[in-house]
């Protein structure tokens, strides 16, 4: 027989298991927003969004589509990195944007290219002439470049066809005897 005092603690046991139970884990926050050019306002596509936790380690990236339109999973992250070639990257705390609008504008890099000064042996710019400067800023562009082909493959995979025929012909006369075809649909790392 148990006394009143331990049915009250196993009905507690009992309701405290069941709300675990039937609780659903919380959704996963997402950032969405618009990603435009500072000056014209319009959208800016084929840049890559990263969502970055406090070592900047990137949780996750993806690209901006034709639109300028982004949706990142934010996970444990408290910044978005943004970059595309010929902008200026951009960092955005996630608590400082607003939640019903994220608009993101970012600084165009102006298309002047300046001279760079090439020297035999030369390391470091050991003039005071800023040419590392400009060379390093045209490596970020190439980077950049670099890092959206790589999101793209990744976040959206290549898909390809083949189709493969087989024939055979008699060796007389050159008449098709037989004859298949095979198709094939796939995901591909390469075009």
């Amino acid at each position: 027989m148990m006394r009143s005092g331990s049915v009250g603690k196993w009905t507690c046991l009992w309701v405290v298991a069941a709300l675990l139970a039937s609780a659903s884990p919380a959704a996963a926050q997402v950032a969405q927003g618009v990603l435009r050019d500072s000056t014209a306002g319009t959208p800016l596509p084929g840049a890559v969004v990263m969502a970055l936790d406090s070592a900047g380690t990137t949780i996750a990236r993806t690209l901006t589509d034709s639109a300028g339109r982004f949706s990142v999973a934010l996970g444990r992250s408290d910044r978005l990195r943004f970059v595309r070639i010929g902008y200026t990257p951009r960092e955005v705390r996630i608590d400082t944007l607003d939640a019903r609008a994220w608009a993101v504008a970012m600084v165009r890099i102006p298309p002047v290219l300046n001279a760079v000064r090439v020297a035999e042996r030369g390391v470091c710019a050991s003039t005071g002439v800023p040419d590392g400067a400009v060379a390093w800023r045209m490596w970020d562009q190439a980077r950049a470049g670099l890092l959206a082909s790589v999101v793209a493959r990744t976040t959206n995979p290549m898909t390809a066809s083949s189709l493969l025929f087989s024939r055979r012909v008699s060796a007389f006369d050159h008449l098709v005897r037989r004859q298949t075809s095979h198709q094939r649909e796939g995901t591909v790392e390469r075009p």
